[in-house]
Parts: C-alpha cells; structure tokens; sequence
C-alpha cells in the first residue's frame, strides 16, 4: 500500500515534541500556583480571613485538576512518541 492511501494520519513527532514543551511549561506553572496557595492556607504569609481560605481551597483544587490533566497530556505524549 503507498503511503498517500496510509489509513491513518502521520505522527508529526516535532509538534509532539513542541506539545511537551509546552505541557511541561503549563504543569510547572501550575506546581508554583499550588504551592504559593498551599503557604497561604499554612498561615505563612499571615492570617487569612474565611473567604480568602475558600479562595484559596478552589485554587488548590482546581490547581491540582489541571495539574492532574497536563500531567495525563504529557502521558499521553510519551505513549505517542515512543518515550514510554
């Protein structure tokens, strides 16, 4: 079979890497986001009132949903590339 009539679509592996990049760049970000709210919720930084620790408890959780994915992304970037 020539490889126009290939069934399925070609792997791009410089976008796969250019995607990694990135998600480890988002994932790193993240991590910062994280811990400067895990320091604030810690009194670090100083007393905090009750809303400023539920806005601090939804940066945390959502913090770790999208760090969670990035890092599920990246997984997945591996499989398709072989790295894993």
């Amino acid at each position: 079979m020539p490889v126009s009539e290939y069934p399925y679509p070609r792997i791009d592996y410089d976008a796969l890497d250019n995607l990694d990049k990135i998600a480890h760049d988002i994932r790193g970000s993240i991590n910062v986001i994280i811990g400067y709210a895990q320091i604030m919720l810690d009194g670090a930084s100083g007393k905090i009132n009750m809303a400023q620790r539920e806005a601090l408890q939804n940066i945390l959780t959502y913090g770790n949903r999208l760090y969670d994915l990035t890092s599920n992304i990246l997984k997945q970037l591996e499989t398709k590339s072989g790295k894993k």
